[in-house]
């Protein structure tokens, strides 16, 4: 399932762009993914859920297009 390492990804570049920030709460979170990346949207969906929790992204929605 290489969703999880591209959510992992995802949620590590995010949080460190966000480092010594003050931001509020995340609302959204958008991902333009390729047409041929063979990537699984529900599987994108269920492993951000994971992959969030206890970081500032915890609670936001991933938006997919």
């Amino acid at each position: 399932m290489h969703e999880l390492s591209i959510v992992q990804s995802v949620v590590s570049t995010v949080t460190e762009a966000l480092a010594g920030k003050e931001v509020g709460r995340i609302k959204t979170v958008t991902l333009r993914v390729g047409a041929l990346s063979s990537v699984v949207e529900d599987a994108l969906q269920f492993s951000y859920e994971i992959a969030t929790e206890g970081t500032i992204l915890a609670g936001s929605q991933l938006e997919v297009h």
